[in-house]
């Protein structure tokens, strides 16, 4: 199916057939189409947990692809046994992802950056927050995604890498400006890799780094640890501040989730994170009237 999965997918099937192989090892069995059953998942969950050391959430995803997989496999009669469908594999907690309050992003616009490559992080940083795209989708924008409509406004249209359909957004000048540095070439497209590394070291100059209380979680197993805001900054901080901030302005989520692809409300929440203070605030404006 290599010719019809994105690149993304497959690089997460290659990934999966990498752990299935430790597997093997780890568990002294040899996999095989004829003989995985209910207890077979079991095991690799406990695999996942115990020697790949992978977190709950990961875990369940690469649990739920394999199954995918073993789905297919039956559908084309190369497997027989469908015990395999009674495993759940365990639910992640839920958790409160780090979004960018509008004080931080005045922090980012006004830190001084006198290293290019951090100027182009920061600038990138700060179009995921205005345009709420995946980075597949902002680190390939180009001349012919702007289009001017009959009253002259700018918008961009494009075709997300994720969901293969058509979003279009408007522009606040703030995108406008960035977006024209991508397409003169006086900003620039960089991988995803450095982008999360680069976005943790701006938002550290910039002083984001109010203490923040994270989990881990690896089946039964909880470890909490306190980290400063900008080490958990990632390439999908600015798609979460997205949400977060239109949401906080009265825009319904079902507006919202036409702009970011979202198919359910339960996918969708998981990108929101309004701050305690936040929330208090507005449930004390709402009693007091």
């Amino acid at each position: 199916k290599q010719s019809t999965f994105t690149e993304n997918s497959f690089k997460k099937y290659k990934t999966i057939k990498g752990h299935l192989v430790g597997f093997e090892i780890y568990d002294k069995n040899e996999l095989s189409l004829k003989t995985i059953n209910n207890n077979t998942l079991e095991r690799l969950q406990s695999y996942f947990f115990i020697e790949a050391k992978l977190v709950t959430a990961t875990t369940r995803k690469n649990i739920l692809i394999f199954k995918s997989f073993l789905n297919w496999a039956f559908e084309n009669g190369f497997l027989e046994n469908m015990s395999y469908k009674a495993f759940k594999p365990k639910n992640a907690p839920p958790k409160r992802h780090i979004v960018l309050t509008p004080l931080d992003i005045e922090k980012l616009e006004n830190v001084d950056l006198t290293t290019n490559y951090l100027i182009n992080a920061r600038e990138l940083l700060i179009l995921s927050t205005l345009t709420g795209l995946r980075f597949s989708d902002y680190s390939k924008i180009s001349k012919e995604h702007i289009k001017v409509k009959e009253n002259g406004e700018e918008v961009l249209l494009i075709r997300t890498n994720k969901t293969r359909e058509f979003v279009e957004l408007p522009l606040t000048p703030r995108a406008k400006d960035i977006i024209h540095k991508l397409l003169n070439g006086d900003i620039h497209s960089i991988s995803n890799q450095k982008m999360n590394v680069y976005a943790k070291d701006v938002c550290e100059l910039a002083e984001i780094n109010e203490i923040c209380e994270v989990f881990q979680d690896r089946g039964a197993i909880s470890i909490s640890k306190k980290e400063p805001k900008y080490n958990l900054i990632t390439t999908h901080t600015g798609r979460r501040t997205f949400c977060t901030n239109l949401l906080l302005k009265g825009v319904p989520a079902e507006v919202i989730m036409e702009y970011t692809g979202h198919k359910s409300y339960a996918s969708f929440s998981k990108y929101v994170n309004i701050p305690k203070q936040t929330e208090f605030d507005i449930i004390k404006s709402a009693l007091m009237g």
